[in-house]
């Protein structure tokens, strides 16, 4: 179990929620007219960095709640996750009938209602992390008995048929459970391992995994999707991903954001949504591509920093980062009291 907060896996946290703003900023700029060829190309050899850090950090963080009973698990992890989940797909909806989804062109209002009353089963938008999660938990603590030379060559071959596309899903999110699940399993089934070869990396070695990881995508870039390479190809990047933790651990900014990442990752796609309205309405020249997604990110740091401080003043605003306490308290009495742990 891992009791104590160390730093690589702050600042591993921190980059890779960083690095799904950064992509979502591409994507909404692309939405919005201003496609470019070079950041969906960075982005794609991202992507064997991005989720698979942050899922399997989310693993490894996740072992002290698997290893609880049902109902503690329940009324504190997966309650939270529920709420957050169900608050902010409120508030997306919201915002999509206010303002014009640059994504979706056309779409009712009426139409982002019966989405907004179906995300509990289909996900939409990337908040389907959060649901994902939840799935998680569930699983990983129902197979707990299951031997894990089961379970982690069965989320592998689910995992890498899903992210080459072998089979569609047919929703953003169950796509993105599937694919990602084998990241959680074995971040909370090895953490013990994890934590040792972060622990015993040095500069030198943490460099050689970052240009390993680096060469690999640069002379295999089709493995980001193909069959079996992509799991290659993420594996890979989930050691660089804790490389990367390693060597820039001692920025505090980092490492701060890490410990935050909720903060970070709840309003980020609605600022993005109002960023993109504005660019395409806006008479940006079509050379903005080049720029516009690094704009976007920036912004969208700097509104999330601020509602941050807002939330820390506001107490009606704590309650879209975290379980209110009426509803820790409702849940206490029928189990241990439900934490309310922000970024974890």
């Amino acid at each position: 179990m891992l009791d104590m907060r160390v730093r690589w896996i702050d600042s591993s946290r921190g980059l890779a929620i960083l690095l799904v703003v950064l992509y979502h900023s591409g994507q909404w700029a692309s939405a919005a007219g201003y496609e470019s060829a070079v950041w969906s190309e960075v982005n794609d050899i991202l992507a064997t960095i991005r989720l698979p850090l942050f899922f399997g950090i989310s693993g490894l963080l996740a072992v002290k709640w698997v290893g609880r009973g049902w109902r503690e698990l329940a009324s504190s992890k997966i309650a939270t996750l529920a709420w957050l989940y169900l608050v902010w797909q409120a508030l997306t909806a919201v915002l999509y009938m206010v303002i014009p989804n640059v994504a979706t062109p056309g779409k009712s209002n009426l139409s982002e209602i019966f989405t907004a009353l179906a995300t509990p089963v289909r996900p939409q938008g990337a908040l389907w992390f959060l649901w994902a999660l939840a799935l998680f938990f569930v699983l990983t603590k129902a197979t707990q008995a299951i031997p894990r030379w089961v379970v982690l060559p069965s989320a592998a071959a689910l995992s890498t048929v899903a992210i080459s596309d072998v089979i569609d899903f047919g929703n953003v999110g169950w796509q993105g459970a599937a694919a990602n699940f084998l990241f959680f399993v074995f971040g909370c089934s090895y953490s013990s391992l994890i934590t040792k070869f972060a622990n015993r990396l040095q500069s030198l070695y943490a460099v050689g995994f970052i240009l390993l990881w680096l060469g690999f995508m640069l002379l295999a870039p089709s493995a980001v999707d193909a069959l079996g390479l992509n799991m290659v190809a993420r594996g890979l990047g989930m050691a660089a991903g804790i490389a990367f933790g390693y060597l820039l651990a001692s920025v505090t900014t980092l490492r701060w954001v890490g410990t935050h990442t909720l903060d970070y990752y709840l309003p980020h796609y609605l600022i993005l949504i109002a960023l993109a309205h504005l660019a395409s309405v806006a008479p940006l020249p079509q050379e903005s591509s080049v720029w516009l997604p690094g704009a976007f990110f920036v912004v969208t740091l700097g509104v999330c920093t601020v509602l941050h401080i807002l939330a820390r003043r506001f107490e009606l605003l704590q309650a879209a980062y975290i379980l209110p306490k009426w509803a820790r308290e409702r849940l206490a009495t029928s189990g241990r009291s439900a934490p309310s742990e922000r970024g974890q």
